[in-house]
């Protein structure tokens, strides 16, 4: 389920089902680092529509949490701290984020839900095929950390 009216109606409706938000967390940078922020965003974005795709029906696909990149991650937790509490409130069991910010891996402990970090794959010049595959292989990784979630 995608973030958009037509979804939420059928989210609403089979709220029962749809236990599991994607949080995609995007690191924003206006200095040096642009243009690997956008290549992270495109490369996490990819990543998600494909999740969603996959386990539609079960998986909410929340907009992106954008933050500075500059600052500190640690800055950020009482802010995904609140983000991750209203979706519980709103039915939302299992909340799964998903990086290519290696910066979230030293809070990981801090979060109340699954931290998902993936190496991101620059895009750019890459031909759409091989960028299917590149996000079929990734899935093929993430297909088991999934369903253990999904079994705790």
């Amino acid at each position: 389920m995608k973030w958009t009216a037509d979804d939420m109606t059928v989210f609403l409706r089979e709220k029962q089902y749809i236990d599991t938000l994607l949080l995609p967390l995007q690191p924003v940078s206006f200095t040096n680092e642009m243009k690997q922020s956008a290549s992270m965003q495109e490369f996490v974005e990819a990543l998600t529509r494909e999740m969603e795709k996959q386990f539609k029906g079960r998986v909410m696909l929340s907009p992106a949490f954008p933050y500075l990149k500059q600052e500190p991650v640690e800055e950020q937790l009482p802010k995904i701290q609140k983000w991750i509490q209203e979706a519980k409130e709103g039915g939302f069991s299992h909340i799964i984020l998903i990086t290519s910010d290696a910066g979230w891996k030293q809070v990981e402990k801090s979060i109340d839900g699954m931290l998902v970090w993936m190496p991101f794959v620059p895009f750019e010049n890459l031909e759409n095929s091989y960028k299917k595959q590149i996000i079929s292989e990734q899935m093929k990784q993430l297909l088991p950390l999934l369903t253990m979630k999904w079994n705790e």
